[in-house]
């Protein structure tokens, strides 16, 4: 029975957002059309045991912007239109504003 509200809860909570990820996705292709255009390059995953020096390998590969990007945690589940990061970022810089927001989180969102 827990079991079952449980998921029930998730699916509340979870249509809503993707909702609105889909709206938002919808207005990029609206007021952002060339996205579409950008060239993608194959992938590079990093496969290895535990220990290997894979996270190592992770950081130096995201220290190189020009070759490399990557997706912030928060950027896959909450933020995968170019609007929301837009938004997302105009939020940390107001709260990074002490006259604007006056740093009301308590540490910073990224």
């Amino acid at each position: 029975m827990l079991s079952y509200l449980v998921h029930s809860l998730l699916i509340i909570l979870t249509i809503p957002v993707l909702i609105i990820n889909w709206l938002c996705m919808a207005l990029d292709n609206l007021f952002y059309p060339g996205y579409r255009k950008t060239e993608i390059k194959p992938p590079v995953f990093i496969i290895g045991m535990f220990r290997t020096a894979t996270t190592l390998c992770q950081n130096l590969m995201n220290s190189d912007t020009h070759h490399f990007t990557y997706f912030k945690f928060y950027e896959l589940l909450f933020a995968p239109s170019i609007i929301q990061k837009k938004l997302v970022n105009l939020i940390i810089k107001l709260d990074k504003s002490p006259s604007l927001l006056g740093n009301i989180a308590p540490r910073k969102i990224t």
